[in-house]
């Protein structure tokens, strides 16, 4: 009987073990929201810094706009292909209450691809180990509640 009750637990444990490898995470950090052609004017990825554990990684205009910047997390679901973002619509209205109006068009502007170096794709806990590459392109915002996520193509 104690034997069997090892192999179910030893089983379930390994079971847990292996899926929590095979899943990517969520990361958190913080996005400025605009476009870099624009000033930062408009709805799109202006920049973003990414907390990576002890370290953090900067993309874009980042600098003097901490107060214009809303918290973000994010995760890359591989077999989509897909980078996901998610932040609160009413800190950004909240923050940055002039881009309520291009907001509510609900594009997402990405002006120019973005390559995510190595630690950046080590810390999603990516399974494929080559370059991860968010491309350029208008997207979609969805908005359910509080929520906005933002669906961006992934290379």
């Amino acid at each position: 009987m104690n034997k069997s009750i090892i192999l179910t637990i030893s089983v379930v444990l390994l079971s847990f073990s292996v899926l929590e490898s095979a899943m990517a995470k969520w990361v958190d950090g913080d996005i400025n929201i605009g476009n870099p052609s624009k000033n930062c004017d408009g709805i799109g990825f202006c920049g973003a810094n990414l907390q990576l554990g002890q370290n953090s990684w900067s993309w874009g205009i980042t600098r003097g706009a901490e107060e214009k910047t809303v918290k973000m997390q994010t995760y890359i679901e591989e077999n989509k292909n897909i980078y996901v973002i998610t932040f609160s619509a009413g800190e950004l209205k909240k923050k940055n209450p002039e881009k309520t109006k291009e907001f509510e068009k609900g594009k997402f502007h990405l002006e120019e691809d973005v390559i995510l170096p190595k630690e950046v794709r080590e810390a999603y806990n990516l399974q494929r180990s080559s370059q991860v590459t968010l491309k350029k392109g208008v997207y979609d915002i969805q908005v359910k509640g509080d929520v906005a996520t933002v669906e961006i193509d992934v290379k």
